[in-house]
């Protein structure tokens, strides 16, 4: 779990509408990091915190809130797009749990 704090708590609250509506079983643990990044991002867009990765001399994240950008790294210390929305997930979380 990426999440902490009242983020993680209406994540988790979310995430079992989310099941309840689309009748699936899955914990969410147990899905591949790949699924789980998709999920988180479905989340994001819910609570209208919309995340651009972006290639531009190294991985870039910048966090949209309603459609105002609020926060923006250039130049993470990251290979992979992967590592780069690990590491947007995680500034995500922090400005979540500020709002």
């Amino acid at each position: 779990m990426m999440f902490t704090g009242k983020n993680k708590e209406n994540f988790e609250k979310w995430y079992k509408g989310l099941k309840r509506i689309k009748k699936t079983p899955i914990r969410f643990e147990v899905l591949p990091f790949s699924m789980q990044q998709g999920v988180y991002l479905e989340y994001l867009d819910s609570v209208g915190v919309n995340i651009f990765i972006g290639m531009d001399y190294g991985w870039t994240y910048a966090f949209y809130l309603n459609g105002v950008i609020i926060g923006c790294i250039v130049k993470l210390d990251v290979d992979t797009r992967q590592e780069a929305l690990k590491e947007a997930f995680k500034k995500a979380d922090e400005l979540i749990n500020k709002i």
